[in-house]
């Protein structure tokens, strides 16, 4: 009786700590990653009408997420991105980074922005994470971040979808393949 009891209090007590430890947490839906070196990496966290933006420069895309999940008020978690879009100026080492080093989530699609900087398109779209996922449940053939990777490694390309802005809402625009001589 003596041991329930101290057990149900313990389970009692850690049940009470996670509850404040997982309030104190924002979900990151779109990671954006810019530059090859250093690198800046934008997070969509939360939901459109309570969403927010954050960016922050690291020497490579792990150390860059790194000092991401410190900022603002709560702690940015990386666990469950949805989407990871590059843009023009990352290369495909970033994409290795986060399945190796990262657990972001290795079924996340894979966008490329049109044109400038992943933060520029992030920043500027309504809802970027909605449109995106809903694209995805569209039909739109992006391959995860999983898939990119094994196709990098494998044949040295992967194609992937073009995405830009018209009127404030992320469209496809084409496709474009990204090549292994690119990791550096």
């Amino acid at each position: 009786m003596k041991k329930t009891l101290i057990l149900a209090l313990a389970l009692l007590f850690l049940a009470g700590c996670g509850g404040r430890e997982l309030a104190n947490v924002s979900l990151v839906r779109t990671l954006g990653i810019d530059g090859a070196g250093p690198v800046t990496v934008t997070a969509v966290a939360g939901e459109e009408e309570e969403r927010s933006l954050f960016h922050c420069e690291g020497e490579d895309v792990v150390a860059a997420q790194g000092t991401l999940e410190t900022l603002g008020t709560e702690r940015l978690a990386v666990t469950h991105v949805g989407q990871v879009v590059l843009g023009e100026s990352a290369t495909a080492r970033a994409l290795w980074d986060e399945v190796v080093h990262r657990d972001s989530g290795y079924g996340a699609t894979v966008w490329l922005a049109e044109q400038g900087s992943a933060y520029g398109l992030l920043s500027e779209a309504d809802d970027p994470a909605g449109r995106l996922k809903h694209l995805e449940e569209s039909g739109v053939a992006a391959p995860s971040l999983l898939e990119a990777v094994s196709a990098l490694t494998r044949d040295g390309k992967v194609t992937v979808p073009v995405v830009g802005l018209r009127g404030g809402e992320i469209q496809v625009t084409g496709e474009r393949e990204l090549y292994v001589d690119k990791w550096s």
